[in-house]
């Protein structure tokens, strides 16, 4: 849909992947394993997937801006929580790695010139926002509608895919 100009060009991409980092290896670990110990902690081994998806629509990037925190969930004030912002030449991303974000999340927004897409993982989804003509008052009125109808026709298709064993 995107690379069909039909919603312009990429302006920003937003990436949230939260992790359950509540693991046996944490729990009863005498000591944190090495991966731990990466610049990133733990994060670091997650970060390829949301890293190549913006990379996708950012290009190089110009500028990255690493923001590592300690939020608690895991012991000795290693990294549990992550964001990255990137700058492209004409479009820009954040990327929020997390292990205290609960539920779990793993979703893409892509905020185009005309448009948005929301693409969620864990429910596999994708809702598509497009520009409208409406007035505004209409415009709010029926978006509900819109995305309830896109959630539907999704979620009767994904369960007909499951019940085909093509859905896991």
């Amino acid at each position: 849909l995107i690379d069909s100009g039909q919603l312009g060009n990429v302006v920003h991409v937003e990436i949230h992947l939260s992790i359950d980092l509540n693991t046996p290896e944490v729990r009863e670990a005498l000591s944190l394993p090495w991966r731990y110990n990466l610049p990133g902690g733990i994060l670091h081994d997650n970060i390829t997937h949301p890293l190549y998806m913006a990379l996708r629509w950012l290009g190089d990037p110009k500028r990255v801006t690493v923001t590592p925190k300690s939020l608690g969930v895991l012991p000795r004030s290693v990294t549990d929580h992550m964001v990255i912002m990137l700058e492209g030449k004409y479009c820009t991303a954040n990327i929020v790695l997390s292990g205290a974000i609960k539920p779990e999340r793993y979703n893409v927004q892509m905020f185009c010139e005309r448009g948005s897409i929301c693409l969620n993982f864990d429910t596999s989804t994708v809702i598509v926002k497009k520009t409208s003509s409406l007035p505004n008052f209409l415009r709010r009125a029926s978006a509900n509608f819109q995305q309830s109808y896109q959630l539907s026709t999704i979620g009767i298709g994904n369960l007909i895919k499951f019940l085909r064993g093509r859905l896991v």
